[in-house]
């Protein structure tokens, strides 16, 4: 169970550390801005189809949130991945600032629409 508790730290962690340093100064130099707005835009879209086709308004807003923020989080790991293969530099802060626009996205979603 201790070594289950320290996993999950050591993943949350770093990803909450993050939050100032996508959001600082760097946002528009980086191009942080560009993931986390593309992925609060297509997580809005992915949580209407969900809702539509899968039942999606069944489940509790914190799943939905986890689902929101799985889906911006895979989708921008991928990408940055397929882009470090191709000989780019791998930045796990993109991942980060879209995985923030899914939680944001699936909020807003849930609130307003």
């Amino acid at each position: 169970m201790k070594e289950s508790l320290i996993g999950l730290y050591n993943v949350l962690i770093p990803g909450i550390n993050s939050i100032p340093k996508v959001f600082g100064k760097n946002f528009i130099k980086e191009r942080y801005y560009l993931h986390f707005f593309i992925s609060l835009i297509l997580t809005i879209l992915s949580v209407r189809l969900l809702v539509v086709y899968a039942h999606f308004n069944d489940l509790p807003s914190a799943v939905k949130i986890l689902i929101g923020w799985m889906g911006a989080y895979l989708v921008n790991f991928f990408r940055e991945w397929w882009y470090g293969v191709k000989g780019n530099k791998f930045d796990f802060l993109d991942v980060h600032a879209g995985a923030y626009g899914g939680i944001i996205g699936t909020i807003i979603y849930i609130m307003f629409l």
